[in-house]
C-alpha cells in the first residue's frame, strides 16, 4: 500500500475512534474503494481493518480507564453497548479484565502501591545510571529471571564504560538508554544473557561513530561470552529486522526501539517522522510475529502520534 494512503487511513481512524466508522468510510477517506483499501491493508498490517479499529478502540479506551475514567463510559465511548460486551471484548485482547485497570487506578488514586501497566514498564527519564541498576536488579527479581549478580554488576560496569561521556538528546547521560532496553527486557521475561546483550543493544555503532578506541576494545568477543557477543553483534550489524533469524536478537531491538520511541519527542520534527513511519512500517510487524501484544499496543500507539 501507497505510504500517504495508509497514514491517511490511520490518521482518519484515530481521529475518528469514537465515532460510527466503517471500511467504506475508511477507505473512502483516501479515496479507494472498499474491497481494493481491505485488501491492500490487510497485506500492510496483517489484520483485517476493522479489527485494527477494534484494537485501538480497547487500547484508548484502557488508556481513559487507567485515567479515572469508569469502565462502562469507556466502553460507551468507543462504541460497545455493555459492559459485558467490552469485558469480553478486553479480556480476550489482554488476557484480564478492564477490573484491573480500574483497581489500579483506584489503588494509585488512594496513594498505594503502583501497579503494572498493559503496557510495557516505564520509568521517569530522570532516573540516573546507578537507579537504573537498582530497577533492573528489582525487574529481573519480580520476573523470576535468574541472574548471577557478579556478572550483572560486571556488564553495568563495562555499559557505563562503554558510553562514557556520551550524551542523548534530551541531554541525559546515553548509558540510561540501554539500561532502560536492558529493564524492558527483563520485564518481559527475557533470559539474562539477553538481558545482558541489551545493555549493549548499540554499543559497536556508538563507539565507531564516535571513534572511541578505548570503547572498541571493551565491545570485543573477548570479553562477552559467545552467547552475548553473537547476540550483541547481530543487534549492532544487522539493520534489516527481516535478516534476523534469532528471536532474542529481534526481541532487543524491539525494546531498543521503544525505548527511542518514547523519547522522541526530544528529536526534531522531520527525524521524529521518520522514526515513527519506520517503527509502524517494520517493528510493529515483527513484534506481532513475535506475538507480544504489550509492544504492539505501545509501539502503534507512539508511532502513530507522529505519522
Amino acid at each position: 500500500m501507497d505510504e500517504a494512503i495508509l497514514t491517511g487511513s490511520i490518521r482518519y481512524i484515530e481521529t475518528n475512534l469514537k465515532e460510527k466508522i466503517n471500511v467504506s468510510l475508511i477507505a473512502g477517506s483516501v479515496g479507494y474503494s472498499e474491497y481494493h483499501f481491505s485488501r491492500l491493508f490487510h497485506e500492510a498490517m496483517g489484520c483485517s481493518v476493522m479489527e485494527y479499529v477494534r484494537k485501538r478502540r480497547i487500547y484508548r479506551a484502557s488508556e481513559d480507564i487507567i485515567d479515572g475514567k469508569k469502565i462502562i463510559d469507556a466502553a460507551y465511548e468507543y462504541g460497545w453497548q455493555s459492559h459485558n460486551s467490552f469485558t469480553r471484548a478486553f479480556k480476550a485482547e489482554y488476557g484480564f479484565p478492564p477490573s484491573f485497570l480500574r483497581a489500579m487506578y483506584m489503588t494509585l488514586a488512594s496513594g498505594g502501591m503502583k501497579m503494572g501497566q498493559i503496557t510495557c514498564v516505564r520509568l521517569s527519564e530522570d532516573l540516573t545510571k546507578e537507579e537504573l541498576l537498582v530497577k533492573l536488579r528489582e525487574t529481573l527479581s519480580e520476573n523470576a529471571v535468574a541472574y548471577d549478580e557478579k556478572e550483572l554488576s560486571r556488564m553495568y560496569a563495562l555499559c557505563c564504560q562503554v558510553y562514557d561521556g556520551m550524551r542523548r538528546y534530551s541531554g541525559s547521560e546515553y548509558v540510561t538508554h540501554p539500561l532502560h532496553v536492558a529493564i524492558l527486557l527483563a520485564d518481559m521475561g527475557a533470559e539474562e544473557n539477553v538481558v545482558y546483550a541489551g545493555m549493549f543493544c548499540d554499543a559497536r555503532k556508538k563507539t565507531e561513530e564516535k571513534n572511541l578506541p578505548i570503547s572498541k576494545e571493551i565491545v570485543s568477543k573477548e570479553i562477552f561470552s559467545k552467547e552475548i557477543w553473537n547476540l550483541i553483534n547481530t543487534v549492532n550489524t544487522c539493520e534489516d529486522l527481516g535478516e534476523i533469524k534469532d528471536e532474542r536478537a529481534v526481541l532487543i531491538k524491539l525494546a531498543e526501539r521503544l525505548h527511542n520511541m518514547r523519547t522522541v519527542e526530544f528529536m526534531d520534527e522531520d527525524r521524529a517522522g521518520i522514526k515513527a513511519r519506520e517503527t509502524f512500517d517494520v517493528f510493529l510487524p515483527m513484534a506481532r510475529k513475535l506475538k507480544n501484544e504489550k509492544l504492539v499496543s505501545e509501539l502503534n500507539d507512539l508511532s502513530v502520534k507522529y505519522i
